[in-house]
């Protein structure tokens, strides 16, 4: 779960707010005003076992991929609007039968998996991102069982490519077309041309 909302956290728009200690799984216990304690509830433990050093490093990773793709840290908002001659769209969200979601799609209390296409990029090239994928596609899925995922077209030869599977033990299975995401996980795809 935490892999799931540190994922989620970084791959959204804008800074992701972490605060000292979340990177390792430090928890307040619920206390918004932990700022004002000076005990366990605000203390960071240096001292980490292994689930804690997993997270750590999990977050290293996350925060890897955030800063080799511009597209998931656009200095302007989307606006659903083709960026380039290719015709794609700055972000399109998808079912996992590979339509766009329609209004009546948001409001499906039942859904439990979506797929986020992003393509273009606003921000300049540097040495870090010189790989910046072409487009990317997200998944959710917060069901309890596997989904499989069709992934979005695109107009040019080339491949996705797993960065992210946040499952623990059971990878996603990347296909020509598609993708199976595991219960309750986040997957990232990123698309290389040929």
């Amino acid at each position: 779960m935490k892999r799931n909302l540190l994922a989620t956290l970084v791959f959204s728009q804008g800074v992701p707010m972490l605060a000292a200690g979340d990177e390792m799984g430090l928890t307040q216990l619920g206390n918004n005003n932990a700022y004002c304690q000076d005990n366990e509830t605000s203390w960071v433990d240096w001292d980490l076992d292994e689930p804690r050093r997993a997270l750590l490093a999990f977050t290293t990773q996350v925060l890897a991929i955030r800063r080799s793709q511009p597209q998931l840290r656009r200095e302007r908002f989307f606006d659903g609007q083709s960026v380039d001659s290719s015709g794609l769209r700055d972000v399109v969200w998808f079912r996992p039968d590979g339509v766009e979601m329609a209004e009546i799609d948001w409001h499906d209390d039942e859904r439990r998996v979506l797929g986020m296409f992003t393509h273009g990029f606003d921000v300049h090239r540097t040495k870090e991102c010189a790989k910046a994928a072409d487009a990317l596609f997200v998944v959710f899925n917060s069901a309890s069982m596997s989904c499989e995922c069709r992934v979005p077209a695109v107009p040019w030869p080339g491949r996705w490519r797993e960065l992210l599977d946040t499952a623990e033990n059971t990878g996603s299975i990347a296909l020509v077309d598609r993708v199976i995401v595991s219960p309750q996980s986040v997957v990232l795809l990123a698309f290389e041309r040929e």
